[in-house]
């Protein structure tokens, strides 16, 4: 709390706190410090005092020890210690450390008195100062000197020494106060001057202002610095304003060429959608052709008597549909380039069943095709293969009626590659017969095709025919 509240001063007050503080607090430890040796010197003085007095009370006791006179010694006492209003009492004792005199002043106990001295030397207590002493004649002690003394005139200087202290603080107090508040402008007032400086060219973007430098000293190499900083955000708030008209001009222009792209993009898109009908045409046409051919070739077909012939005619019409199919799905799709060939292979497959007459009770096809998507000039061939493929197994694959499944599966095998596999359980091709080398027209069309896809075919004769073909996409 005490650090937010100094934090929340002006410049000025801190100052001030600073320096009253810092001041009043060496003063302070300057005033311990010399109420400290005062009262060590002091303690000195009285020892000194005390030990005087004890050696003039033994030379005057000397002659009542030697005559054993008790009262004289008493009165020696009372006559020398009189005058003395901090001493308690004091005892004179015999060679044989006995007490032989006693002074007292008015309300102190006597039973004080030790009963035995101690040996020579002044000792400080809690409350009271004691001094023991021999008294000597001819090298011989004859006696002690016991005096007890209180601390009250140590402590009423201390008290005085306190009082003259904290006088001394407040009049040093105020005089700092009074000359900090005029000193202190050295240094605050050029900080509020750039302070003012920055105050007025927030307010008024206006950094041509500069701060006006009073001395040669941090502050002054403060205020240069400042100025310095100004005149380069000057530069900087011009080089700034430059650089916006400029991209404002350049905004400008390219705003212009965003009208003329936006309007040439419309006139593509425009070129686009007429040439995107005028394809989707060439292949409702293409496929219409196609179309056209096929029932040709079926007409034809009625007056072939050849079974050899017969079949040819159906297999080149399979060939000929299963190219119709693609122009067809493309002049179907919203996309004039790539081919859904998931729904290609299911159209495809419908048709060869119904072309070969086979019912779906003894063979069934499962297809197992994934986001399998090609473009046309990988389609035909593809489409090609897989009714050659298809069309061997219905075929060839399940006489007599034989039940039985052809599987398909078309995947991507990686971003380049991918594979066509075709799979039935039927008896099997025979192993005679070599891929490489085939006088079928069916087959020597797929070795072609799979040339002009870029490929490789692998063969399983286990438990039917399985073709694994592997090309790149």
């Amino acid at each position: 709390m005490k650090k937010q509240l100094f934090h929340k001063l002006f410049i000025k007050q801190k100052l001030t706190a600073i320096t009253m503080f810092s001041s009043s607090v060496a003063l302070l430890i300057a005033c311990a410090a010399l109420i400290t040796s005062d009262q060590l010197n002091y303690r000195e003085v009285i020892k000194h005092k005390m030990d005087t007095l004890a050696e003039i009370i033994g030379n005057h006791c000397t002659a009542a020890l030697i005559f054993d006179n008790e009262d004289d010694a008493k009165e020696t006492l009372s006559i020398l210690l009189k005058a003395e209003k901090y001493i308690l009492f004091a005892a004179i004792y015999d060679k044989n450390d006995k007490i032989f005199a006693k002074y007292k002043i008015e309300g102190v106990d006597i039973q004080s008195l030790p009963p035995m001295p101690k040996e020579n030397g002044a000792y400080f207590y809690k409350d009271h100062f004691v001094i023991y002493r021999d008294i000597m004649l001819d090298q011989e002690k004859i006696g002690k000197v016991y005096i007890q003394s209180s601390l009250e005139e140590i402590k009423a200087r201390l008290r005085r020494n306190f009082i003259i202290v904290i006088l001394v603080l407040l009049v040093a107090i105020l005089v700092s106060f009074l000359m900090t508040t005029r000193l202190q402008r050295v240094v605050s007032e050029p900080i509020l001057h750039l302070a003012k400086v920055a105050q007025k060219i927030s307010l008024n973007q206006d950094y041509s202002v500069r701060a006006q430098k009073s001395s040669e000293d941090e502050l002054g190499f403060f205020t240069e610095q400042f100025n310095e900083m100004l005149t380069q955000i000057q530069n900087q708030n011009i080089a700034l304003q430059n650089a916006s008209h400029e991209l404002e001009n350049r905004a400008r222009q390219l705003h212009e060429e965003l009208i003329q792209r936006k309007s040439a993009e419309k006139k593509i898109k425009a070129s686009l959608e007429e040439k995107e009908i005028l394809l989707k045409e060439i292949h409702h046409r293409v496929k219409n052709n196609l179309q056209v051919i096929s029932s040709l070739l079926f007409l034809q077909s009625k007056k072939i008597k050849n079974n050899e012939a017969l079949e040819m005619f159906k297999e080149s019409q399979n060939r000929i549909k299963a190219m119709a199919l693609i122009h067809e799905k493309l002049y179907q799709s919203e996309d004039i380039v790539h081919i859904d060939f998931s729904k290609y292979i299911s159209s495809l497959t419908s048709y060869l069943i119904k072309s070969y007459r086979v019912s779906s009770l003894n063979i069934s096809i499962h297809k197992e095709i994934g986001n399998f998507e090609i473009n046309i000039d990988k389609a035909i061939p593809c489409g090609l293969i897989i009714n050659e493929l298809i069309s061997n197994s219905l075929k060839h694959a399940f006489p007599n009626a034989r039940k039985g499944e052809i599987k398909i599966k078309i995947d991507t095998i990686d971003s380049d590659r991918a594979i066509i596999d075709v799979k039935d359980n039927g008896i099997g091709m025979p192993d005679e017969i070599d891929m490489k080398n085939v006088n079928t027209l069916g087959l020597r069309l797929v070795n072609t095709l799979i040339k002009q896809l870029d490929g490789m075919m692998e063969i399983n004769r286990n438990n039917g025919t399985e073709y694994k073909i592997i090309f790149e996409i």
